[in-house]
Order: structure tokens, then sequence, then C-alpha cells
């Protein structure tokens, strides 16, 4: 039953008219209004088409929503309404009202099984579908199928996103909700870095003990070292000091060339000098038994033994001796455990760029920090051995150095040192040349090396006393001996001053980067405490156990919306604008456009042509034309106005897409009984099915007003 009234009042300017319904204001489920015009067939229906949202209901055709929103937006009319549309089959009850002429707000509500609700268009349109339609080019409609079919769509693909996006949240709920997993996780997770911190803290301690021996150690070794070098310098200064006194008339006079080439002979003496003497240090280490030839290394004269000048002289047969010693040395050890031993520190050297990298390595599923650790466990057994290794290698590139300085010192050097030397005692006055004193130039570089030595052992000095060892208070060499026979330092006995002082800044770089790791795993730590605690005050979210259900859901949603809400929408615009290029289809929209057309067919189902109906098998939307279930083909064009019209209007009521119908339509004059009955026989269905709630045909007539139940 539809129950109206309304109000309707028009400014002329020059007159004003009210206008109030002409026609029966109790109409059945289904009318038919016959009636001659201007007696409110299209103003009745425009006032319960604007009653159901029908402005803002985009599936209705430009021209009706004009007329629709003028109702509400002309100033020259004022209008108010109420109107009721109940139907017994669904137990429901629509109620429209428009009560203020002045003010725009229309009051929308549904009694449904005694409930009431207030609706808006998108909960309308949730349960209603509002088909309001006059005909209006009908060939060129029947073509526009696609649009009410892009209406259809856009619902789906909003409901769609609206399910994604209820997905999305409902995910989000759960978990920030209370998850048994993520907390047995973070336990484990709290387990393991209790037992990293443990690990890391005895490094950091174990480190710190041996970086303090090594410190003892280095320092020590080297303060006696350059103290015991310094008393030789001097030793050989007063030594030259005191010859010059007794020789004071032994001057010459050289030319500055000369002069400067025995200062660099010098230099390349003193220099050779002190690579034997680092050299030997090490060579005490490896070949303890080597007892005399290494007194005899120590106690050479380096001087005597370059200017003399022979081709096979102590120094080269001692460098000779000590390298074929060393070289068997490395000829004996294992191979395959200098392979092992040298894979274990490349990989950990390698690695220690990437600690900081969150990343856990495949296979062993570990930390990068953590697997260097057990690669440093393994390599400690080869430690020693490396050690032992390195120094080698290193004491014969030394003596290599020592070698190729001493072949140039006695091809290019000594002989020219002998030559200019050799002018000792010869007073050359009538020379302008400058007076040189070698033993005073020689005292001189001898100065200039103990200020440097002096100023080594002072830094050395200064190092044992952060490490609170004063050299003024305490037996140094004691506290060198003593340091150097503990078990700590056994790895460190084969290298040169450098390398040991490299080895205290790795270790210093080492204990930076474990306080740091400790720094970060206790502040982990304490997160984790705190994610624990703040997840056992919250509560399990009832669909806790079906978060991957939901999360895959979530997805496929998300896949579904891009497809239909993105991908069809725009091949259904580009249909509906006409702006397809049927030869750069892809194959997938060739698909959906066939698709397209077999779907409108089986909403049609039926299309009456000439004089006959035919059964429909596809509606090609791209070529305009029917294709029938005997494989004939009908162009649009092929149709009169009333059958496109027909065939249109049944397109339009065919699908309810799950919600309820009501249906307008007005001026139906142009379409006869032939082409208006499948129209009203598919209405009757849909209201015995309970699909239609109500609907009115209006129809032009030139008898008085009348009104036909369809049901």
């Amino acid at each position: 039953m539809i129950k109206f009234d309304y109000k309707l009042e028009q400014d002329f300017k020059s007159r004003q008219e009210t206008f109030k319904p002409l026609i029966p204001k109790e109409l059945p489920d289904i009318a038919l209004i016959e009636a001659p015009n201007a007696i409110g067939k299209s103003a009745l229906l425009n006032i319960l088409a604007l009653g159901l949202f029908g402005a803002k209901n985009k599936a209705i055709h430009n021209l009706l929503r004009e007329k629709i929103r003028d109702l509400l937006d002309s100033d020259s009319q004022k209008l108010t309404f109420n109107f009721e549309i109940s139907n017994e089959k669904n137990n429901l009850r629509i109620l429209s009202k428009k009560s203020d002429p002045k003010n725009k707000s229309i009051s929308v509500k549904l009694i449904k099984d005694g409930k009431e609700e207030t609706l808006s268009s998108e909960t309308f349109n949730v349960d209603f579908k509002l088909v309001y339609d006059i005909p209006i080019d009908p060939i060129g409609r029947l073509k526009g199928l696609p649009q009410e079919l892009r209406e259809q769509q856009n619902r789906i693909g909003e409901r769609a996103m609206q399910l994604n996006l209820g997905l999305g949240s409902l995910i989000e709920e759960i978990k920030k909700s209370r998850d048994p997993n993520l907390i047995s996780k973070l336990q484990e997770e709290k387990k393991r870095i209790k037992s990293n911190l443990e690990k890391l803290e005895n490094r950091f301690k174990n480190n710190k003990n041996l970086l303090f021996q090594l410190k003892k150690y280095t320092y020590s070794k080297f303060f006696i070292s350059y103290q015991d070098r310094l008393k030789l310098i001097r030793k050989e200064i007063k030594e030259l000091d005191k010859e010059s006194k007794n020789i004071k008339s032994e001057k010459i006079k050289i030319k500055k060339e000369d002069s400067e080439f025995l200062e660099m002979a010098d230099n390349e003496i003193y220099e050779i000098r002190n690579k034997i003497s680092e050299v030997f240090s090490i060579l005490k280490k490896l070949l303890p038994k080597e007892k005399q030839c290494l007194e005899v290394w120590q106690d050479m004269d380096v001087e005597s033994v370059l200017m003399e000048a022979e081709e096979k002289d102590v120094m080269s047969k001692e460098i000779e001796y000590f390298e074929n010693k060393l070289n068997q040395i490395l000829r004996s050890q294992d191979e395959s455990k200098q392979l092992e031993a040298s894979f274990f520190r490349k990989l950990i050297n390698l690695l220690k760029d990437y600690r900081e990298l969150n990343i856990i390595i495949p296979g062993v599923k570990r930390s990068i920090s953590d697997f260097i650790e057990i690669l440093q466990e393994k390599f400690a057994p080869f430690e020693l051995f490396e050690s032992k290794l390195d120094g080698i290698n290193k004491i014969l590139e030394n003596l290599d150095s020592i070698k190729v300085q001493r072949d140039n010192f006695i091809k290019n050097i000594a002989k020219k040192v002998k030559g200019i030397k050799g002018k000792r005692g010869k007073t050359i006055l009538d020379t302008e040349e400058p007076i040189v004193d070698l033993n005073k130039q020689k005292i001189h570089r001898l100065r200039v090396d103990e200020g440097l030595t002096k100023s080594k052992a002072g830094e050395l000095k200064n190092n044992l006393i952060k490490i609170n060892f004063d050299p003024e208070g305490i037996d140094i060499s004691e506290l060198y001996y003593s340091v150097s026979n503990s078990k700590e330092i056994e790895i460190f006995k084969y290298l040169g001053e450098e390398e040991l002082y490299n080895k205290i800044n790795d270790l210093d770089s080492e204990q930076k980067i474990i306080k740091g790791e400790i720094n970060k795993k206790e502040y982990r730590e304490k997160i984790i405490e705190k994610e624990i605690e703040n997840m056992k005050k919250k509560k399990v979210h009832k669909y806790r156990l079906q978060l991957n259900y939901i999360d895959g859901l979530f997805k496929k949603t998300q896949r579904l919306f891009q497809k239909i809400g993105v991908e069809f929408q725009k091949n259904l615009n580009n249909l509906i604008e006409q702006e397809i290029d049927k030869k750069s289809l892809t194959p997938e929209q060739n698909e959906y456009f066939k698709r397209i057309g077999v779907y409108l067919a089986k909403r049609l189902k039926v299309i009456p042509y000439i004089d006959q109906e035919y059964k429909l098998k596809e509606i090609n939307v791209l070529d305009d034309q029917i294709i029938t279930d005997t494989e004939e083909i009908i162009p649009f064009s092929f149709f009169s106005t009333g059958q496109a019209q027909s065939a249109y209007l049944k397109g339009l009521i065919e699908s309810t897409e799950g919600r309820k119908l009501i249906v307008f339509l007005d001026e139906v004059s142009t379409m006869d009984k032939k082409s208006m009955k499948p129209i009203i026989e598919k209405m009757r269905n849909l209201y015995k099915k309970g699909d239609l709630v109500a609907g009115i045909i209006a129809q032009k007539s030139d008898k008085e007003i009348r009104v036909t139940s369809l049901i």
C-alpha cells in the first residue's frame, strides 16, 4: 500500500499556485495510473523519488534527477510531503516526511518487524534499489545498460573495500589484544638475550683482563727497550765526544753534497741497525735453541760489517741462516691447519664489518654478532698457531728488507763513504769549502735520535702510569718478565712493536663494540619486559586463533577490490564513454566484456522483436548487438522505440542485487501493451517472491483518472 499527501507551492512571479494531489492518496502495491496531462502523475513520482533519496541516485537519468533536485533547490518552489510505503510480505513500512517548506531536511524511517530505524542515503541503498525511469532515447539507453551495471559494480567494489577495511581494523584489534604466542616468543627472546648478555659480559671481562695484560707487556717491553737504546746512544755520544777532543786537528774540508751523503749513509746504517734489533727480539722467541747465532746477530758491529763491503759477510750469512730455519718451520706446519685457521680469521674479519646489522644468518639461525662468537670459539685453538706463523712471515719480510738495504749500501754507498773519510787528517787551506767535523755531525744525528728515543720512552712511561705502574716506583724489568710468562700473552710474543700496538687498538675497539652490544641488549631486555607486562594486562581476542585466516581474507579482499573497484570500473568507464580501441584490448579485457554480455543476457532472458520473442545468449556491448540462443545477431538499431525501451526497462528491474525493489515508471505511453507486458509480468513475479516492495506505472490517458492494481 502506498499512502501519500503533499503540498507544492509554485511562484510564477505574477501569480502563485498551490498544488495538492488529484490522484487518490492510497494506491495498491503495484499501481497503474492512467490520467490526462497536468494531473500530477510526474509530480507524484518525483516527490516519491525525492523522499527515497532519488536526488543522489546516480542510476536515475540526469533529466529526472534535475527535476527531483529542483523540488528542493528551486527558490520558486516550496514543498512539504508525507508518504508511507508498506508491504505485508516483507512486514515493513517506509515513512518519508518533509514538514518544513523552508528546510531541505527530509526524515526517512524504516519500520521492520516492529523495529524502527532512521535511514540515510547509504543505509537505504544497502537494502533497497530504487528504479525510476522515463522513456528517453530508448535505443541509446539500450546501449547504456552497462551504465546501470557500473553503479551495481561500484557498490560491490565499495562493499569489497568496506569488508577489506573492516578486516584490517579487526586485524589491528587482534594484534593489539593479548597474544599468548607472542608472549611465549618474547619470553624465549628474553632468555636468549639474558644468555647472550652473560656471554658478552664474560667476553668483556676477559677482554678487559687481556687488554690490561697486553698493555703491561707492550709498554714494559718497549719502555725497557727504549731505555736500553737510550743508554747505548748516550754511550756512543760520549765516546764520539771524547774522540773529538783527542783529535782536534783532524778536521776536513769537504763539499756540501759529500757532507749530505755521509749523513744519508749514517741514516741507512742507523735504520738497518734498528731493524736488526727489532728482528732479534722476535727471533729469540722463534728460535730459542739458536743461542750462538743469535749472540752473533745481537753483537754484530753493523757499521763495520757494511763498510767492509764483503760479498759474504757475517750479516748476509746470518740472514741466510735464519731464513732457512724459518722456512723450515713454515714447511713443517700442517697445511690444512693453516687453511682452517686462515678461513676462520678471514670470515671473522669479514663479518665484523656487519655485526651491527639485525640479520639472522640462514642455516645457523643466529645473529651476525652471535655467529662471530661461535667462530671466535672455533678460532681460539688456532690463535697461537697463526700468531706464530704471522710472526715468522713478518720476520722473513724484515730479513729480506735488511738484505736489500745491505746490498744497496755495499754496492752504492760504502766505497764513496771510504773515499770521503779517506781525506781525514789532510788540511786544504786554499779552498772556500766549509769546515765539517764528521764526529760532531754524527753526534748531532745521535742527539736527534736520543730526543726521539727519549720521547718514546716518555710516552711509554705515561702509558704505564695510566695503568697504575709508575716506573719511578717499581722495577719495570720485573714487571715485564712476570707478565711475559703469563699464558694470556703467549699469542703476542711473536709480534713486533707496531703489531702489538695494533692489537691494543683492536682490543680497545672491540671493547667499545661489546659495550655497545651489551647496552642494546639490556635496553631490548627492558622493552621486552614492558611488552610482556602490558600484553598480560590485555584480554585474548575471541578471533585470536583465526588471525592467519583473517589475514588471508584481508589480502584476498584487497585483490578483489583492486580487480572490481579499479580494473573493472576502468573497463566499464571506457565502454560507457566509448573510449575503447577494440584492437588494443587484452585477452583478459575481451573476456571481461564477453562476461558482461552474457550477464546482461541472463538478466533480460528474452527480448521481443517484430512479432516474436527471442531467448538471449549474449549482448555484445562492444558491437551493440543482440546474440540469440540460435546464434542470430540483431543490431540494436533494428529495434523499434517501444521494443528498445522494453528491453532496457527489463534490464533495470531484472537484477535485485539482493535488495528490495521500488519501481516508478513514468510516461510509458510510447510503449504498446505488447512491449509493456514483459515489464508488468516481471514486476508481478518479483512482488510474489517478496523482491518488489512497491511499483507505480504512470501512463497518459485522455480519459479521467484511473488507478488499476497490477497485482
